[in-house]
């Protein structure tokens, strides 16, 4: 998927990107939780807000706990592990977007 960057205006670039990144997070622990980064295409600085949707469904007892723009251009996705067994899942692919709005 190609980057794509709406404009809140025309006076400048800030707005919201929209992008993909694949995260392998590596085996989350037993009812644990596993923070893994992966870096992006577009300007984006720690604390922007951002969405992030998988492209497939997790794997069962995998879940979604947050996501952040932890350092410039960098995206970081934490998931937890809801069973009492390690899961390792493959990579998983994000839809991003980020709102890189300044006020």
């Amino acid at each position: 998927m190609a980057r794509v960057f709406i404009p809140r205006s025309n006076t400048g670039s800030d707005g919201f990107a929209r992008t993909e990144e694949a995260i392998d997070h590596g085996a989350v622990g037993a009812a644990g939780i596993l923070e893994a980064t992966g870096a992006l295409d577009v300007a984006c600085l720690a604390g922007d807000p951002v969405w992030v949707s998988p492209r497939a469904a997790l794997p069962a007892g995998i879940g979604i706990v947050g996501a952040r723009i932890s350092a410039a251009n960098t995206l970081a996705v934490t998931l937890m592990n809801a069973t009492a067994a390690p899961i390792d899942p493959a990579a998983i692919t994000y839809d991003v977007v980020v709102c890189t709005a300044r006020i």
